[in-house]
């Protein structure tokens, strides 16, 4: 078990926020970081990096400074208080319609993401079918074959043109889609 240093006013912040006893608070708070979870590095006011750990099951974070010094502790904000029981049917009713939008949502995010990708592999490779095209317009020599390759770049340009549209009008329904269900989530 490692064994972490702590500053007196983390004692004190323990006691007051944590409902430890002043000889507990130390082995208390060490207890709690061997199953705290890193959550990232915090910028003190005078330069110095913190590191902040949060230990889930008591909804506790801690602040660690350098030397892995146990600064600060204190409890996560509490939740909102619950209605009213009177409101309970209403809100009960309202949380079913928030999850059922909640899930059509993310089944057309799903349909969004798999076309939008199938789209953009195709436009990749007609990209790549018209780079050969254009390649091969600025090696031939003949009219005849520029004239049969130039064709050929057209109608690439335009499958390249008709999918770019496609993926375009998928993005602009996902779009309205989304701010629609923004209302109820």
């Amino acid at each position: 078990m490692k064994k972490y240093r702590v500053t007196q006013h983390a004692c004190f912040r323990a006691t007051e926020r944590l409902g430890v006893t002043v000889e507990h608070a130390s082995n208390h708070l060490n207890q709690l970081m061997q199953t705290a979870f890193y959550q990232g590095d915090l910028t003190h006011p005078d330069g110095k990096i913190r590191r902040a750990f949060d230990h889930y099951k008591s909804k506790t974070r801690l602040i660690l400074g350098e030397d892995d010094e146990i600064i600060t502790v204190y409890k996560f904000p509490e939740e909102e208080p619950k209605e009213s029981p009177k409101d309970s049917h209403t809100d009960l009713f309202a949380e079913d319609v928030r999850l059922f939008i909640q899930r059509k949502f993310a089944k057309s995010e799903r349909e969004y993401k798999r076309k939008e990708r199938v789209l953009s592999i195709e436009i990749a490779e007609l990209n790549l079918e018209l780079a050969t095209h254009q390649l091969s317009y600025a090696k031939a020599k003949s009219p005849k074959v520029r004239a049969g390759l130039s064709d050929k770049i057209a109608e690439v340009q335009a499958k390249v043109d008709r999918v770019k549209f496609e993926l375009d009008t998928a993005t602009k329904a996902f779009n309205e889609i989304k701010e629609k269900a923004a209302v109820y989530l």
